[in-house]
């Protein structure tokens, strides 16, 4: 059985009409005080998980487009706690690239 990346990010990025697909990561410094309520705040948010060690968070989120991405960059470091926001990681899947098929891990054929 082989699957097309679309289907694959369909449930990642929902709209699979998307010209392309955004992966990102992201790593914050942050207040101590206030790392559980960024990261609660960020992981209610669609498509955005967050990872702690000790200070940093590390977000990964996923977007349909660049637009998305720079403004949730802008908003997070508004966030009160935050001291930094860097940009560590950026995929772009273009539509054509999304209609690849994929070998399926589970049958290899």
């Amino acid at each position: 059985m082989r699957a097309e990346r679309r289907q694959f990010l369909k449930s990642c990025l929902g709209d699979t009409d998307a010209p392309e697909a955004h992966v990102a990561s992201l790593l914050l410094q942050v207040l101590p005080s206030a790392r559980d309520r960024i990261c609660a705040e960020l992981d209610a948010r669609p498509r955005c998980s967050t990872t702690v060690a000790g200070s940093k968070v590390v977000l990964v989120a996923e977007f349909q487009d660049e637009g998305a991405l720079t403004e949730l960059m802008g908003e997070i470091a508004e966030l009160p706690g935050v001291l930094s926001v860097s940009l560590v990681y950026h995929q772009v899947e273009t539509s054509e690239a999304l209609n690849e098929e994929i070998a399926n891990a589970d049958d290899p054929s």
